[in-house]
């Protein structure tokens, strides 16, 4: 039996040991539930099957009590640590996770793959600090905008990709699911935003040059001035996927609201107030129309068909 080795990263619900030479054990934190690990390693099963570049899930563990999924281990940093460290210009890393999105978006789903639009119905139930008449019209809203066939990888940031010497690899697929691709666009500029909260001014660093560092706990040591910089000219290359959906402004910020209202479900933010008044923000219209899809019935297609 293999014995976890050093610590290599960590996150908001687990730890990344070195596993034997080869590999990596990404070991959940004991307050997260164990089944996460199956649902972790099952997506990633199917992904990895795929023309995308990706670790190989190898196997899912008790370790010590700790639920871990056993992945190849893929050597290099993150692109979040190379724009950080100065090895790769902001534009060009933007450019190139946009570049890695359309492939996301571009791939056919495998089977048995979650619906967008049920995950995040099922996180606005568990917000509490909304209205019951915003919540009907938050899972409404889900149900309208984000039904859809398209592969989405759910958490795409510069730190879900590894910058390995053979070239990019995506991690973390926990969230894939399928829908359109606004949903995951959406998704995307949202983590890369900074939502200026006062929480997030109390902890911002001034590194002496008046560049803030944000509280973006999923990318350490950003900027509010670099993740500007570097969400502005994503959404300038996503531009053209948006356009051939047919999405337009109200549209865009009506998704941008719902995501924004599953965020507070995650409890990822320790001020919720700017992601509430986001989802308050929401054009007028974007109430709800459309129901949630009763137990059997086929969900709603916005883009494309199965």
């Amino acid at each position: 039996m293999r014995t976890l080795g050093r610590q290599l990263a960590t996150g908001r619900t687990a730890d990344i040991f070195a596993y034997g030479n080869d590999s990596v054990a990404k070991v959940l934190r004991d307050s997260m539930p164990g089944e996460w690990a199956l649902i972790e390693f099952d997506l990633a099963r199917r992904i990895h099957g795929l023309d995308l570049p990706t670790p190989e899930p190898r196997a899912v563990l008790d370790l010590g009590g700790r639920q871990a999924v056993v992945f190849e281990r893929v050597d290099g940093p993150s692109m979040q640590t190379a724009v950080i460290a100065g090895h790769m210009a902001v534009t060009d890393a933007a450019d190139l996770l946009a570049d890695i999105h359309r492939q996301v978006l571009a791939c056919e789903p495998p089977p048995g793959m979650p619906s967008a639009a049920d995950r995040l119905a099922a996180k606005i139930l568990l917000v509490d600090a909304i209205t019951e008449g915003e919540r009907r019209a938050g899972r409404q809203l889900a149900y309208s905008l984000c039904t859809g066939w398209c592969l989405l990888h759910g958490d795409l940031h510069p730190n879900n990709v590894i910058m390995a010497e053979s070239g990019p690899v995506i991690i973390d697929w926990y969230d894939a699911s399928v829908g359109p691709p606004v949903t995951d666009i959406a998704r995307s500029n949202l983590l890369m935003s900074s939502l200026d909260s006062e929480f997030e001014q109390e902890l911002a660093v001034d590194g002496g040059d008046g560049a803030r560092t944000t509280y973006t706990p999923h990318l350490p040591g950003a900027t509010v001035e670099l993740l500007d910089v570097f969400r502005g000219r994503y959404l300038e290359q996503m531009k053209s996927v948006l356009d051939e959906s047919g999405i337009d402004d109200d549209t865009w910020r009506s998704c941008l609201a719902v995501t924004a209202l599953g965020r507070v479900a995650e409890r990822a933010c320790p001020d919720s107030g700017p992601l509430l008044a986001l989802w308050r923000s929401r054009p007028p219209w974007a109430c709800g129309s459309v129901s949630p899809p009763a137990d059997g019935d086929p969900p709603r297609a916005v883009t494309g068909t199965p």
